[in-house]
C-alpha cells in the first residue's frame, strides 16, 4: 500500500514539474486549456450622404437639426439633416419630437423607441408594436437607448451633473516691501436633469471668491487683507421657464471691519431666453 502511495506522489510531482517547465520554457500558451473566446465584433451604423458617399460608424445623438456621427477614421462629425440621404442604426434610439419633453421617473409610452432608418425626408423607427414614420423636420432629438433609460429611470446623485470652474492664483513681490496676494474662485452649477430633452426639475448655483493679501516691511507691523464672498441659490421649476428660488449670500471683509454679513431670500424667476451649446 505504501509503495502505491509513493508511486502516486512521484507521478503527481513529475506531472507538476512538467507542466511548470512547459509554462516557463514553452510559454503560457502551451498549457492553456482552451483559447479565450473572441469578443463579438460591434455592429456599426451606416450613413449615406446626399452625394452618394458612404460612411460606417456609430450614431451618437441628434440635436439642433444635426446628426452627431462618430467614425473611426475621422472621429465625431456633426452633419445637417439635409446632407443625409440614408441612415441605418444597429442600436435603438428614442425619437423625441419638437415640443415634446420627457419627465424624470415617468417613462412616456408616446415616445417611440427602436432601430432607426432614415430615407430622404422621412424617419422610420422600428418599435415593438411596428414601424412608425415621422418627417425628419419634426424630430428634435435622437437619444440612444442607454442614455434615455439612465436619465428617465434614475435620479442623479448629489455629486452628479456639476459643471463650472475652479481657479486659484498667487503672486509675491519683494523689494523694500514684501507683498503677497492669494486669490481663489469657484463657480459651479447643476441642473436636474442635465439633458435638454427632459423637463427641468431643479437647479443649483454655487459661487465663492476669496482674496488674501499681506504687506510687510522692516520695523513696521504687517498689514493683512482678507475678503471672501459666497453665494448659494436653489431653484425649483414649476414649468419649463418659471421657478421658485431660495438664496443665501455671505460676505467677509477685514478692511471694512465686516466680520460676516448674511443675507437670505426667497423669490421667483422666469427664463425669457435659453441658449445652450451642442452636447450640453
Amino acid at each position: 500500500m505504501a509503495t502505491k502511495v509513493h508511486s502516486l506522489i512521484l507521478w503527481g510531482l513529475w506531472w507538476g514539474l512538467w507542466i511548470g517547465f512547459s509554462g516557463i520554457v514553452l510559454g503560457p500558451d502551451f498549457v492553456r486549456a482552451a483559447p479565450a473566446p473572441l469578443s463579438p465584433r460591434p455592429q456599426v451604423d451606416v450613413l449615406v450622404f446626399a452625394n452618394g458617399d458612404r460612411m460606417t460608424g456609430h450614431l451618437e445623438r441628434m440635436e439642433d437639426k444635426k446628426v452627431f456621427f462618430r467614425a473611426e477614421e475621422v472621429g465625431e462629425l456633426d452633419i445637417p439633416w439635409e446632407k443625409i440621404l440614408r441612415l441605418q442604426t444597429s442600436g435603438e434610439f428614442a425619437v423625441i419630437l419638437i415640443g415634446k419633453k420627457v419627465q424624470n421617473g415617468q417613462p412616456d409610452p408616446k415616445v417611440p423607441q427602436g432601430k432607426i432608418d432614415v430615407t430622404g425626408p422621412n424617419l422610420t423607427v422600428h418599435t415593438l408594436t411596428g414601424p412608425k414614420v415621422y418627417p425628419v423636420k419634426r424630430i428634435a432629438f435622437l437619444v440612444d437607448e442607454k442614455t434615455s433609460r439612465t436619465n428617465v429611470d434614475h435620479m442623479p446623485g448629489l455629486l452628479d451633473g456639476w459643471k463650472g470652474s475652479v481657479t486659484a492664483g498667487a503672486s509675491l513681490e519683494e523689494s523694500t516691501q514684501t507683498v503677497s496676494t492669494y486669490n481663489s474662485g469657484v463657480v459651479l452649477s447643476r441642473g436636474v436633469p442635465s439633458v435638454p430633452w427632459m423637463l427641468p426639475d431643479s437647479r443649483t448655483l454655487l459661487g465663492f471668491t476669496s482674496t488674501y493679501g499681506s504687506i510687510s516691511q522692516p520695523n513696521s507691523p504687517a498689514l493683512e487683507t482678507n475678503i471672501f464672498h459666497g453665494s448659494l441659490e436653489q431653484d425649483k421649476y414649476l414649468s419649463p421657464n418659471s421657478y421658485l428660488l431660495g438664496q443665501a449670500i455671505f460676505d467677509h471683509n477685514s478692511t471694512q471691519g465686516l466680520d460676516l454679513q448674511q443675507i437670505y431670500g426667497l423669490g421667483g424667476g422666469y427664463t425669457l431666453m435659453k441658449q445652450r451649446r451642442s452636447g450640453t
